[in-house]
């Protein structure tokens, strides 16, 4: 059996890649990649070519200021970011498209040091986006007493949207479509009865007139014949 269908872990860690090689994706079900200390500054590679079934992915001590192209792998659930360049806790926001992200690492990037609440703001990120009903992990915990305090509101999940049944329509009658040869023989016919019976019409109204002139005839008796 081929490896590409039956390695579920790898690990390429301490290597001198700048990008994720663009043939792991061929690995459909890799689950576990480490990629730590190496020297990958982007992940633009797995935004053409996403690993279809990664579930854990190690990018510790790498280059990355950016997370762009991380909205692919919608399978993640856990994400080793530490020791990166991320100068702002709002980049991780790209990580809330992720239907499956339960747990992040973020120590040792920039912001942990010049944002002191950006464990808040992190938590408030996925509280802001339907669909997650619990808060986030980071760094192995979820919110402390007094970070409960600043987290807002979990946003509601959206209503579903009404079933609308479709309207049964009666069937269409079905309408014979009469060739054209047809139709004018049949219209031919219909004006030659048309003229028939109005001929007929006109000949029993003739024929009533002269038996009528014929009955008003008046009768002459001749008075002369009598009296002689």
């Amino acid at each position: 059996m081929p490896v590409a269908n039956t390695l579920h872990s790898l690990d390429l860690s301490s290597n001198l890649f700048a990008e994720i090689p663009d043939s792991l994706p061929t690995l459909v079900a890799l689950r576990a990649l480490n990629l730590s200390n190496c020297m990958i500054n982007s992940l633009r590679s797995i935004a053409k070519n996403p690993l279809p079934a990664i579930t854990a992915l190690n990018l510790r001590g790498n280059r990355l200021a950016s997370l762009a192209g991380i909205e692919r792998l919608l399978s993640l659930e856990r994400l080793d970011l530490r020791d990166n360049n991320l100068t702002d806790p709002t980049e991780i926001a790209r990580l809330t498209g992720l239907p499956e992200i339960r747990e992040i690492w973020v120590s040792g990037n920039p912001f942990t040091k010049t944002h002191s609440n950006y464990r808040v703001t992190i938590f408030n990120l996925f509280r802001r986006t339907p669909g997650f009903t619990e808060d986030i992990i980071i760094d192995a915990s979820g919110p402390g007493y007094s970070e409960r305090k600043q987290l807002v509101d979990r946003v509601a999940e959206p209503e579903s949207a009404p079933v609308v049944r479709p309207v049964e329509l009666e069937p269409a009658k079905t309408v014979s479509k009469v060739p054209a040869p047809v139709r004018q023989e049949l219209l031919s016919q219909d004006i030659t009865a048309a003229a028939a019976t109005a001929a007929a019409t006109e000949a029993i109204g003739a024929a009533g007139t002269t038996h009528r002139k014929r009955g008003n005839r008046r009768r002459i008796v001749d008075l002369s014949r009598e009296e002689s």
